[in-house]
């Protein structure tokens, strides 16, 4: 996905139970510095806190809970380049695992065309 600078975009962590057996989940989503929540976004149970948000609940057996939510690029980034969002998984049946997702910032480049001014000019 390609974003401008001050756009707003989706990011959606889908937690999936293949397993028989519920699982308590709790996820911490470490969010980059160019970004911004919009809270009113926020899934139930969601809290963002200190640049990072909190989410805990069961993922019921053979299911998926998606967890969508809305960023805002910070409108005063000056230079292209890759978002990283990172999110911290704890299921309670394995080890804490990681994932991240990736978005590219496009900075638009203006072209400035200038008058050419000629003084003492005899054509």
């Amino acid at each position: 996905e390609v974003v401008r600078p001050g756009e707003v975009f989706t990011y959606t962590i889908r937690l999936i139970n293949v397993g028989n057996a519920d699982a308590w989940t709790t996820i911490t989503d470490i969010l980059p510095l160019e970004v911004a929540p919009i809270t009113a976004t926020l899934p139930p149970g969601m809290v963002y806190e200190e640049g990072q948000l909190f989410w805990s609940g069961w993922v019921y057996a053979a299911t998926q809970m998606p967890l969508a939510f809305q960023v805002q690029v910070a409108p005063d980034i000056s230079q292209s380049g890759v978002i990283t969002n990172t999110v911290w998984i704890a299921d309670g049946m394995h080890a804490p695992f990681w994932r991240e997702a990736y978005v590219t910032v496009q900075v638009p480049r203006y072209t400035v065309y200038l008058p050419v001014v000629f003084r003492n000019h005899n054509p």
